[in-house]
């Protein structure tokens, strides 16, 4: 009598903490946020149900390792949304047959930013974040020395201190790129970065 399993599909969670695991393995140097590998590994688990795009399991660990490239090579420390976005594109063009095609259903595979943030950042005002980040620094210096200058000031809100206390619980980054991880967030929030994760050039 033949029978018929029904083997449990693994939550993003256990994704990302293989994931993780692997990258430690390979010591890559730019460090993937949370939210942005969380993103990514959504976004392929839309993808890989679709047979003809001949993805495998190992096009997760591929994405993120090719994350921290684009990354490295722009010479950040923490990939960008942007970068992840990218990542998972190239990935996916690079299994498919027809590359323009698997390119814009990769693309079109990724959940808003906006409601996966709220939904991933509970009791976290992320937009009034960046908005008065935004209006502090001119909205054109998402960065980490940003973010500390921003601080420094004493003009930061009471909201980034959450933010940055909830980074600190769920991220595992090394303690210095704790304002670099917060810059990409908001940046990421703020649209100041392209697909390939540079921050746009602003008028004066």
């Amino acid at each position: 009598m033949l029978l018929t399993v029904k083997i449990p599909v693994a939550a993003v969670e256990d994704d990302v903490r293989l994931v993780r695991r692997e990258l430690a393995a390979h010591g890559t140097v730019p460090y993937i946020p949370l939210l942005f590998l969380k993103l990514g590994l959504e976004a392929l688990r839309v993808l890989r149900a679709d047979d003809a795009l001949g993805l495998n399991p190992a096009a997760a660990l591929d994405a993120a390792l090719l994350s921290g490239t684009i990354a490295a090579r722009r010479g950040s420390p923490v990939a960008g949304c942007g970068d992840v976005r990218e990542a998972v594109c190239e990935v996916v063009r690079r299994c498919a047959a027809n590359q323009c095609d698997a390119g814009a259903r990769a693309a079109g595979a990724f959940p808003d930013v906006h409601v996966f943030m709220r939904r991933n950042l509970p009791g976290i005002d992320i937009a009034g974040i960046a908005q008065q980040f935004g209006r502090w620094y001119g909205g054109n210096d998402c960065t980490g020395s940003g973010i500390r200058r921003w601080i420094i000031s004493g003009q930061a809100s009471d909201g980034l201190c959450v933010l940055t206390g909830w980074i600190a619980r769920h991220e595992t980054m090394r303690r210095y790129l704790l304002h670099d991880v917060t810059a990409a967030y908001c940046a990421a929030w703020s649209g100041l970065c392209d697909q390939r994760g540079h921050a746009p050039e602003i008028e004066s």
